[in-house]
């Protein structure tokens, strides 16, 4: 029986001596443990740890420094998180802070596809939320092939009533962008409400990354002004509803390479269904003033609708030109289809500007004329439909003809009206016109006359006998193709250097 008592007391002592050493062992690896732990618990939510350090490791919180993962890719690392717990039986994790974030994003990695997530099975079991309070603190940095920039972050979250809720706010900032956020994510119901406040940026700033992402939209373009975006919604399901509203300031644009330039933007567009790419009538883009080659424009100002990608309501567009005004009447188009026709209506045009866009025109002309004009323009360039353009009412024009025989190749010298229907013809005496008109693709006429021109009037010296002199002109051929825009390349096209051989001019 002593023998028996003095086994179990070194029994005792020997499981004593165990414990003491799992004890030390358990304190002595805790740290490795933990971080093992968490490394493992990283790879289950699909985050591949680069480096993973706890520091700190008690019944009241720890200290990780630092934490560097990747996910899909893109690397996260992390110079401290600190987990706080005001007490030490408790659900909470409680205060959480990471500090030193920074994120790279590589925003042509984003813009490719991934697989979806799985959905989550039904019946699931609701999770809750296990922090009293997480604050995130770092930058996060945004690349593309060509261009870099960081933006300071800043999130706070805090769980919402009932524990079954995330409430948070974030914060970017950096050199020409900014954005305030807020918003509420109920976990029980996957429902998501959101509130961008406000999200600013400076397109000269941004362009860059615009060059990289669409390459097709912005090649050759440069752009400069404030974009400013709001917006608050609801998502659920797999689908957003809410409403977002786009602000465009002093901005400009400018295509140097095709001689375009358009100054003084100002735009205003609420997207009622922005996933669907809709709004409600009455949007509105304006600018002071543009240029496509030598066509100079001014106060242009456009109303429309969307209703999705595909369909566009132009309600209403005008601008200045050519001394007078430009209006387009109603139409739907398809923004995406590069093709658009529309009927133009011209009121009070300068007959000047008109003819300075035909430098083989042989003459030069003063006046007011207004005119309809059904056009498509598509990548080759502008096209006329059948329209015309004449005098406007109660207005007359005068002409300096530059044309040698015009009036007089079917004359001979010794006609009376020889002499001053020659001196007209080589601007000598000018001609007061009465009428003017200009029918493009007449009804009747043959396929290849693009356009007919009649004029009648008399000479302007008033000591001349020469009653009505009356001109029929033909345009046999495109006659688009006889306007100089003064662009490097129409619309896609190499720009004609000279008018081709088969559009000519007749008279009769």
């Amino acid at each position: 029986m002593r023998r028996l008592g003095k086994y179990a007391l070194r029994l005792l002592a020997g499981l004593g001596a165990l414990f003491l050493i799992l004890i030390a062992l358990a304190a002595l690896c805790r740290l490795p443990l933990a971080r093992w732990a968490l490394a493992s618990a990283l790879a289950d939510a699909g985050v591949t740890p680069r480096d993973v350090r706890v520091t700190a490791l008690g019944p009241r919180g720890a200290t990780i420094a630092p934490l560097d993962v990747s996910w899909r890719g893109q690397r996260v690392s992390i110079e401290s998180v600190t987990v706080r717990r005001s007490r030490i039986f408790a659900r909470s994790l409680g205060r959480i802070e990471l500090k030193g974030v920074a994120v790279t994003l590589d925003l042509g990695a984003l813009t490719t596809p991934t697989a979806a997530s799985p959905p989550t099975p039904a019946g699931a079991p609701e999770t809750g939320v296990t922090f009293d309070r997480l604050s995130v603190d770092g930058r996060i940095a945004l690349r593309t092939p060509a261009a870099g920039r960081e933006l300071a972050l800043a999130l706070a979250a805090t769980p919402a009533a009932g524990g079954h809720g995330i409430r948070f706010t974030t914060a970017l900032s950096g050199p020409g962008a900014e954005a305030q956020a807020s918003g509420a994510y109920d976990l029980a119901s996957s429902v998501a409400e959101f509130d961008l406040s406000q999200a600013s940026f400076e397109l000269a700033d941004s362009w860059v990354f615009l060059r990289d992402l669409a390459p097709a939209l912005t090649t050759g373009w440069e752009a400069a002004g404030k974009l400013t975006v709001t917006a608050h919604g609801r998502a659920a399901g797999g689908a957003i509803a809410g409403e977002m509203a786009v602000r465009l300031r002093d901005a400009s644009a400018a295509n140097p390479g095709e001689n375009i330039s358009v100054d003084g933007i100002q735009a205003d567009v609420v997207f009622s269904d922005p996933m669907a790419a809709a709004t409600g009538p009455g949007q509105t883009v304006r600018a002071g003033s543009a240029r496509l080659g030598n066509l100079a424009l001014r106060d242009v100002a456009v109303r429309f609708q969307l209703k999705g990608v595909h369909e566009c309501r132009i309600e209403s567009a005008e601008l200045g030109a050519l001394g007078g005004r430009l209006s387009v009447e109603p139409l739907t188009c398809d923004p995406t289809a590069g093709t658009v026709a529309c009927v133009v209506v011209a009121d009070g045009l300068r007959v000047e500007d008109v003819l300075a866009l035909f430098p083989d025109a042989p003459a030069k002309a003063t006046g007011v004329i207004d005119g309809r004009l059904p056009v498509v323009l598509d990548r080759t360039g502008l096209h006329f439909g059948a329209g015309w353009m004449g005098l406007k009412v109660g207005q007359t024009a005068t002409v300096w003809f530059n044309s040698p025989g015009l009036l007089t190749g079917r004359l001979a010298p010794a006609n009376p009206a020889y002499a001053t229907l020659q001196g007209i013809e080589v601007g000598r005496m000018p001609l007061s016109v009465e009428e003017l008109r200009v029918e493009l693709h007449p009804a009747g006429a043959p396929a290849q006359r693009s356009a007919q021109i009649h004029l009648a009037g008399r000479p302007a010296d008033a000591g001349s006998r020469l009653g009505q002199v009356t001109l029929d002109l033909n345009v046999n051929g495109p006659l688009e193709e006889l306007l100089n825009w003064g662009l490097r390349t129409r619309f896609g096209a190499p720009a004609a250097a000279s008018p081709p051989a088969g559009t000519k001019v007749e008279a009769h």
